[in-house]
């Protein structure tokens, strides 16, 4: 079977994970890139629908940055064009699968449950299948961290998949979907009239076109057609700042690879992009993720993603029948084959756990690793229980005064903090040297 998988960080980890797995009996082509809306999947679409329609099966990976970040962030025309591309996705003449990855703790993160609703609600109003591993009982051992499953779980989810896809009557492919009208529009840089030379970056998921921004270019595009996302390049073997000004507007770009970003202004056509003067010294990055420090001295630049407000698309669903894929006795596989690791001796426990309360005022991320780590191996203590869940309602708190507060700093006149909005980090070896190293003094009373 030759299945096509547009994802998000999952299903890059999924490498060696789930895609591994069933590339063991079929043909996996995976188009996928981390920390992106589903912007990146309508360009997807977009750039590679005859492709996409020659596969069997297209695994569809999205919701979890919505409810990690852009639902908070965007407005209400965020969720307008997400339900445009459901409609988008339902035209493709091919067998379609929306997974959701699970996230830990769910119960405690209500912008997770509400992303993961809108997406069961958007994908079955339009016939398309859903795979929800947020009702397989997974334990705090199979996640790297509260959106990650680790590589071995991932790989189990992998052959339970290629079982079934194997054993199941998928029944014919679907057929007669098509698009009028389409409200997006997506812009190669390769395809700007005028533009200068392009260069091309591969890698093992993607090969893209880039032009390295140093003059002014201009997008040809109506008043009514809004740029929504771009993409961009940011390789590693250049440290100094990077970012581009956008009708006006400075913005820079952080992280290293390759990105879809959504734009947090508006930018109407024409659009005209050009570099940040070097005397700039710091702006916002793209969706207000945090403050960078000039100067910025390039920007590679690749993809545009625009929305007309005027368009009337006529989506005319392709037919299918529902597809029903089940995992069904994966939580005790997992729980048999990914056992967790050797508990830590008690007076270890005691030592993360008393550590964690004396820095959660300071650091409530370090405290929440450190309480995480205590909880694999002491997982009925009940103070340890009773804390960590505090600090992930106190984290998700965090989160989403960081994006309410997006607009706060885009306003400011001299921003100096930086906003935290990524989620909770795995915790690495050098925190674990950092703080077992360390004498907590008297334990905790009660755990």
């Amino acid at each position: 079977m030759k299945i096509a998988i547009i994802g998000t960080s999952n299903s890059i980890t999924g490498l060696n994970g789930f895609i591994k797995a069933l590339r063991l009996h079929h043909e996996v082509l995976n188009i996928s890139t981390g920390r992106s809306p589903f912007y990146f999947h309508v360009q997807a679409i977009l750039e590679n629908r005859d492709l996409l329609e020659a596969q069997d099966l297209v695994i569809v990976d999205h919701y979890i940055n919505d409810g990690n970040f852009y639902d908070a962030t965007m407005d209400q025309d965020y969720g307008t064009r997400r339900a445009q591309f459901y409609d988008l996705l339902s035209t493709l003449n091919t067998r379609v699968l929306n997974l959701l990855f699970p996230v830990q703790n769910l119960a405690d993160a209500p912008e997770y449950q509400a992303s993961r609703a809108n997406s069961i609600n958007l994908s079955l109003s339009r016939g398309i299948g859903v795979l929800d591993l947020n009702e397989v009982a997974f334990e705090n051992h199979h996640y790297r961290d509260s959106v990650h499953v680790t590589a071995d779980v991932s790989f189990m989810l992998g052959i339970f998949l290629d079982r079934q896809l194997l054993l199941t009557d998928l029944g014919k492919k679907p057929k007669g979907g098509a698009v009028q009208g389409n409200s997006f529009r997506h812009v190669r840089v390769e395809d700007i009239v005028g533009l200068a030379a392009t260069e091309e970056f591969s890698n093992r998921l993607l090969t893209r076109k880039y032009h390295d921004l140093r003059s002014k270019i201009v997008i040809a595009a109506q008043p009514h057609e809004q740029l929504i996302a771009l993409s961009y390049l940011r390789p590693k073997a250049n440290n100094e700042a990077s970012g581009m000004r956008i009708n006006g507007h400075d913005r820079a770009v952080g992280d290293f690879g390759y990105f879809v970003e959504a734009l947090d202004m508006e930018a109407s056509g024409p659009v005209t992009i050009e570099p940040i003067p070097l005397d700039v010294a710091q702006c916002q990055e793209l969706m207000g993720r945090k403050i960078a420090t000039g100067p910025f001295t390039h920007c590679l630049i690749c993809d545009f993603l625009f929305h007309d407000r005027q368009a009337r698309p006529i989506w005319t669903p392709a037919k299918r029948q529902p597809l029903h894929l089940s995992v069904a006795g994966l939580s005790e596989a997992v729980r048999r084959m990914c056992p967790p690791a050797k508990r830590l001796l008690p007076v270890t426990v005691d030592l993360l756990r008393d550590t964690a309360l004396k820095i959660e005022a300071d650091n409530l991320r370090s405290a929440s690793e450190l309480m995480q780590i205590a909880l694999q191996s002491r997982p009925d203590g009940k103070l340890i229980i009773a804390k960590d869940k505090e600090y992930q309602r106190r984290l998700a708190v965090m989160r989403a005064e960081a994006a309410a507060e997006t607009a706060v700093v885009q306003a400011a006149p001299n921003p100096v903090a930086a906003i935290m909005t990524e989620p909770r980090p795995t915790p690495s070896a050098s925190l674990w040297g950092k703080f077992l190293g360390r004498n907590s003094g008297k334990p905790a009373s009660g755990d």
